[in-house]
């Protein structure tokens, strides 16, 4: 049974220093040249991220989506 990370999704109150650390912790490249600055991430192996500022100011949140081969067994 197959199962792993495909997204990451982290937002918090300061977008770019999230980025930053995200960047320097996993030596991302993170593309930011949209209108909103948010920043994305594609890895060869198809693991996708997004970071930016969370939409309502708020603290913030980190979600992960997971690929399982079999949703009702894993």
């Amino acid at each position: 049974m197959a199962t792993h990370v495909i997204h990451v999704e982290v937002v918090g109150r300061d977008g770019p220093k999230l980025q930053k650390f995200y960047a320097d912790a996993f030596g991302w490249g993170i593309d930011t040249d949209n209108p909103d600055g948010y920043g994305m991430f594609r890895q060869d192996d198809g693991l996708t991220a997004g970071i930016g500022k969370s939409q309502d100011g708020g603290a913030g949140h980190v979600t992960f989506y997971v690929h399982a081969d079999d949703p009702q067994g894993t």
